[in-house]
């Protein structure tokens, strides 16, 4: 059985502690944008250390997920399909009070909407800065994984272009 007591506590015995049988963080995306999680996969994947162990579009294939596999970091877009990050991330911190969330919300949401209008633009892409932006963000993660400090939230806020 799982103690949750306190974010920080040890994993369960079913669980593998943090990267012993791996040399890289295992990584799920909760993304309900069919482009985005293939962008970040794309990002993600190119990255020696890590490796995306699952994508989820909706609230119920990412808490499944979590409690079958083992998962280092969970990456959630702040608008999911049937739910909202937060949501998603408090019930993911009642279950799994260890696992380090990374939101990603974007900058100018509604300029970025209007501008996507006006343009007809076909899909939205990670721009360049917000890719470092991410990548970083999961590097930092890993040192404090590393360091055996677990359970925290990132808000990251990363732009988008059209």
């Amino acid at each position: 059985m799982k103690n949750a007591n306190s974010a920080g506590s040890k994993l369960d015995d079913k669980k593998e502690p943090y990267m012993t049988t791996q040399d890289k963080t295992r990584i799920l995306i909760a993304d309900g944008h069919p482009t985005m999680q293939k962008e970040l996969s794309q990002l993600i994947n190119h990255e020696a250390d890590l490796e995306i162990c699952i994508e989820a579009k909706k609230t119920e294939q990412t808490l499944d997920a979590i409690e079958k596999q083992q998962v280092d970091l969970a990456i959630i877009n702040i608008r999911l399909e049937d739910t909202n990050s937060t949501q998603l991330a408090e019930i993911i911190r009642f279950q799994r009070p260890d696992m380090p969330l990374v939101i990603l919300s974007k900058h100018n949401e509604e300029e970025n909407a209007k501008h996507a209008l006006r343009t007809q633009a076909k899909k939205c892409a990670l721009n360049q800065e917000a890719a470092e932006q991410i990548i970083e963000t999961i590097h930092y993660v890993q040192s404090l994984l590393r360091s055996q400090i677990f359970g925290f939230t990132i808000l990251v806020q990363i732009g988008r272009s059209v």
